[in-house]
């Protein structure tokens, strides 16, 4: 791949100042333009044939304010032009700067985009609409095994040949545009537009929570565009609520009666997809289950359940930074916790009950989680109790009393039933070393 820059250098190499370019008219001394393609984010895409070559380009431009958004915005190009070849992507082929403007110069698909099929009604068959989903889910698959998200995978995004062999583009330039600080062009107040570094039609719950976007991010858009091709039209808000537009289309059906009606089974992919926080629900539903277990008396199986729920949230939490998930974290330490401690291993309990409690010192005292200080409590109280059974009666009369003032307070300001339970057996069981 070739990435080439030059000056405004006047005459027939100069790029016109005006947003749109005629047809014929000539770019950088070699590109002629054929005509528009369609417009998207960056404005009109335009087909430009080189006169050298005779090779085709989709040819896309944006405006960049400053130095510093043209170097964010040029990085994160590079990602898409250092793609490996794939049947299932296009790629960019080079790009050129300008001034503050980025020219693009991307593979030329010649059969037009998924969103104009959609519009146009030319799925109108079952088989049409499974063959290009399979195909845009083979190519993220690709981005996805080097390590690429899309971050704006919509039908706007995916070219399809002549043939029907459909092609993701745009990679990472809705994100590009966002990193590099360009602002919205006039106009693009609509849903189904790209801007700040997502489209709202298409975005994902962690795209629109600001948090980091996974693989997940992806496979949300995709199911997104799947249920598109079936109804016709979108006809949801935002992309957030994709279940919701999921289930009502099964209620009501498509906009147009010549579509093809959603398989069974393809519903029933569609509502995984749209799973919100998939592995956030499984770690809870392990910490319940473990819970089960150590009421049953079945220690060991709650272990093994905690464990599961301790690597799910610390992936989440450290990996993801799911910061907002890190009590959650605690309290998978401290039903751990509780695990060994009924299996009588009390050292290894003590260690547990420390993790738990640096998070939660953590979000008491640095972050002002005040409301956390009755939870903060309670874990000091379990290990002041598990200190007295090693013997260690200086550390369990020194976390005895923390564990009692903290639990006080709490029970001051919140009147919680369950704090004031907890705090009656903290003095009862502690009573030695208070």
């Amino acid at each position: 791949m070739e990435n080439q820059s030059g000056g405004r250098a006047g005459g027939d190499s100069s790029i016109p100042p005006q947003t749109d370019w005629a047809k014929g008219q000539l770019l950088l001394d070699d590109f002629l333009i054929e005509g528009e393609l369609g417009e998207g984010g960056m404005g009109k895409v335009y087909l430009a044939r080189s006169r050298s070559s005779g090779q085709p380009f989709a040819v896309k431009r944006t405006k960049l304010r400053d130095d510093a958004g043209r170097r964010n915005f040029l990085a994160e190009l590079q990602t898409w032009i250092d793609l490996p070849p794939h049947p299932h992507l296009a790629a960019c082929r080079f790009f050129r700067t300008v001034g503050n403007d980025v020219i693009i110069f991307a593979e030329y698909v010649d059969g037009g985009s998924l969103g104009q099929r959609i519009r146009e009604r030319r799925l109108i068959h079952l088989a049409q609409v499974l063959d290009v989903a399979i195909q845009t889910a083979w190519g993220l698959h690709a981005l996805h095994e080097v390590g690429v998200v899309h971050q704006d995978f919509k039908p706007g995004n995916v070219l399809l040949t002549a043939e029907g062999v459909a092609r993701v583009t745009d990679f990472g330039l809705a994100r590009a545009r966002a990193v590099a600080g360009e602002t919205a062009r006039a106009g693009e107040g609509t849903i189904l537009v790209s801007v700040g570094g997502m489209t709202p039609a298409y975005c994902s719950p962690e795209q629109a929570q600001g948090r980091p976007s996974t693989r997940r991010t992806d496979l949300w858009s995709w199911g997104l565009a799947v249920l598109e091709m079936f109804a016709g039209e979108v006809s949801w808000p935002s992309g957030t609520v994709a279940a919701e537009a999921l289930e009502h289309y099964l209620q009501t059906g498509a906009a147009d009666s010549r579509l093809p009606a959603m398989p069974a089974g393809v519903a029933e992919m569609l509502r995984r997809c749209f799973r919100q926080d998939p592995a956030k629900e499984l770690a809870r539903t392990y910490q319940d289950k473990a819970c089960t277990m150590n009421d049953l008396g079945d220690s060991q199986a709650a272990l093994a359940l905690c464990d599961l729920a301790i690597a799910l949230y610390e992936r989440l939490v450290h990996d993801e930074g799911r910061r907002e998930l890190a009590d959650e974290l605690a309290t998978a330490y401290r039903n751990k916790a509780i695990a060994l401690e009924s299996l009588g291993d009390n050292r290894a309990a003590v260690a547990l009950y420390d993790r738990a409690i640096e998070i939660h010192e953590r979000l008491v005292h640095r972050e002002g989680r005040t409301e956390l200080q009755g939870d903060l409590g309670t874990l000091m109280a379990y290990r002041a109790e598990r200190l007295l059974f090693l013997g260690d009666r200086r550390r369990a009369t020194e976390q005895a009393r923390k564990a009692v003032a903290l639990l006080d307070a709490a029970v001051a300001q919140t009147d919680r039933a369950d704090l004031k339970s907890i705090l009656r057996w903290a003095r009862r069981n502690l009573k030695d070393v208070l």
